[in-house]
This record gives structure tokens, sequence and C-alpha cells, in this order.
């Protein structure tokens, strides 16, 4: 009786420590799988940064280009209105030498 008891004891304290040992390899796939996700986490965080940061640059260098466009049409802007000047002024000195020869 005495012995019965004690294999009862023993096979349910191996039970209990079967049991802690599957919870702790549990426990420890699951950390594993957690830190697993955190790499790939930091890995796709990492690579998305380098994305944005690429986009940041293309969005500078498009308004450094459109700057430098702007740049162009306000002088060719301005060179239009000195070839008008200069074409109002050469009309109005061959309509003066024009009056002058009349006269």
């Amino acid at each position: 009786r005495e012995l019965s008891r004690f294999k009862q004891e023993t096979e349910l304290h191996q039970k209990e420590h079967l049991h802690h040992l599957e919870v702790r390899q549990e426990h420890a796939r699951a950390e594993h799988e957690a830190s697993e996700g955190r790499s790939r986490l930091d890995m796709e965080r990492a690579l998305h940064q380098k994305e944005v940061n690429q986009h940041q640059e293309t969005r500078k260098e498009l308004e450094r280009e459109r700057l430098m466009h702007q740049q162009e049409l306000s002088g060719h802007a301005e060179t239009r209105r000195v070839i008008t000047r200069l074409q109002q002024a050469l009309a109005d000195r061959e309509q003066l030498a024009q009056t002058r020869v009349s006269e």
C-alpha cells in the first residue's frame, strides 16, 4: 500500500515535471517566434524608411527642377519683353524717319 502510494506520487511528480518542461518549451518557442517577428518587422521598417527617404529625395529633385524651369520661363518672358521694347523703339525710329523724309 505504501509502495503503491509512492508510485502514484512519483508518477504525478513526473507528469507535473513533464508538463512544466512542455510549458517551458512552448514559452521558448513563442519567444523565438516573437523574436523572429521583431527582426522581420525591423527589416521591413528599415526598408520602408529607405523608400521614404528615396521619395523625399525625388521630391526635392523635382522641386529643384521645377524652380530651374520657372527661372528659365521668367528669363524667356524677360527676353520677350526686351525684344518687344526694341521692336517698338525701332518702329518709332522708322516712323520718325518717314516723318522727316515726308517733310
